[in-house]
């Protein structure tokens, strides 16, 4: 009687998502060994005129609620590779000691008109059940995505040094391992937008103070950036730490 609900639950989630995104590929556990990405996933398809994004949820009991919230969340993750406002402050304390992260007042807003307008050309390209995640494809235009399994690699190097190009600024974004692996997909994804942020207009500010026995400088960086067309392009999960890297690029700033 389980295996027949379990089934049954699983022959519906695949209808469901076949209904709701046209050609997909669900994988409905992870393998023994590893984690079994789609190619798109872990290497973003690139194409000229168009703009791709990931939704994330977690697989709950009803797994109706997990692909409406991937669709949703891909919706809100297109509008911000649209358009994203990035406003606010971290600062950092510097002593003998070491450097400590004092805080934040950053902000990320995305366009509510741009929301509205790519939610009724939004498309779902692709989607997969991965252990206990759904990811979810998404872009405003019907492409072709290449979502045979991806093979697992030793780390890239990206991971190590940036890429360089004449017409895109690179950002990495790290997060430790979560209980709910999409929210460390989602603040990767957070950090390396903030991180092209810092890159396209930082300002620095130095306030040092220094006394007979310590020394402390206090660095506060400050930046007002509204990003267009800022993609996810790759991700990596370290197989020792799980600690897990996405690597994101944006179009280079012409004007200041």
């Amino acid at each position: 009687m389980v295996r027949w609900i379990k089934g049954f639950l699983l022959l519906g989630f695949g209808f469901l998502l076949i209904c709701g995104c046209g050609k997909v590929l669900v994988r409905r556990e992870a393998p023994q060994g590893g984690q079994v990405y789609p190619h798109w996933f872990m290497e973003m398809p690139l194409r000229r005129g168009a703009i791709f994004a990931v939704g994330y949820s977690p697989v709950y009991m009803n797994i109706k609620s997990s692909w409406q919230e991937a669709r949703r969340n891909g919706l809100l993750n297109l509008a911000k590779a649209y358009w994203v406002s990035i406003r606010g402050q971290q600062a950092f304390v510097s002593g003998l000691t070491g450097t400590a992260y004092r805080g934040s007042t950053l902000s990320v807003e995305v366009d509510s008109i741009q929301l509205k307008m790519l939610k009724s050309k939004l498309t779902c390209l692709d989607s997969a059940q991965i252990g206990g995640m759904v990811i979810v494809l998404v872009s405003t235009k019907e492409i072709a995505v290449d979502n045979t399994p991806a093979p697992s690699k030793s780390k890239p190097t990206w991971i190590e040094k940036l890429p360089f190009s004449p017409d895109y600024d690179y950002a990495r974004g790290v997060s430790p391992k979560y209980l709910h692996e999409s929210n460390s997909w989602l603040e990767a994804e957070r950090r390396a937008r903030i991180q092209l942020a810092w890159e396209q207009r930082t300002k620095l500010q130095q306030l040092r103070q220094k006394g007979k026995l310590s020394f402390h400088q206090v660095t506060v960086e400050s930046t007002g950036v509204i990003l267009r067309e800022a993609q996810i392009v790759a991700r990596w999960i370290d197989p020792e730490t799980g600690v897990h890297w996405v690597l994101a690029r944006c179009p280079k700033r012409t004007t200041p």
